[in-house]
């Protein structure tokens, strides 16, 4: 009786074997799936950064500019418009402006928001992409500027349709 109840014992313990054997084996398998789903989005992620990362044809419209450009016995030949001499009337013309960079929002990869400021005069700036004029690179670049950069922009005044209540100039 003893020597059955030992088989009976030799047995369970090779079923309990088996069982957790089938269990290992469920979470190695489960542990091999979850690592080739975060091989494979690794993968379409640095591809995904790789073609953001290509070749920028507007690259020469943007990015740092060396102190010596910045100071003010630089020549550039750009006639500079003051932030607080903005006006309504001049609406549709375009301008050179320099400032420190107040506020910066991304909205999209496709649009940013930068307010700048120049002598306690604020201006909003709208930055969207428009091919052959402004890339998405650029919209990213804009959109990592650290608070207080001086930034150099050229565009087109446009009057807003509503008062803006984050700048003094409309």
């Amino acid at each position: 009786m003893e020597s059955e109840i030992q088989e009976g014992l030799a047995n369970a313990s090779l079923a309990e074997d088996k069982a957790l054997s089938k269990k290992a084996a469920k979470k190695e398998a489960a542990k091999a799936e979850k690592l080739k789903r975060q091989q494979d989005a690794a993968a379409a992620a640095s591809a995904a950064a790789a073609a953001a990362d290509e070749a920028d044809p507007l690259a020469d419209n943007y990015g740092d500019v060396p102190l010596e450009e910045l100071q003010s016995k630089a020549i550039t030949g750009r006639k500079w418009t003051k932030i607080g001499s903005l006006t309504v009337e001049m609406g549709g013309s375009e301008v050179w402006i320099r400032g420190q960079a107040q506020i910066i929002r991304a909205v999209s990869k496709n649009m940013a928001f930068v307010v700048l400021r120049e002598m306690g005069f604020t201006v909003q700036c709208v930055l969207t992409v428009k091919p052959g004029e402004v890339s998405r690179q650029m919209v990213r670049f804009v959109s990592g500027l650290s608070r207080e950069s001086f930034v150099d922009i050229f565009g087109v005044i446009s009057v807003p349709g509503m008062a803006i209540k984050g700048a003094s100039q409309q």
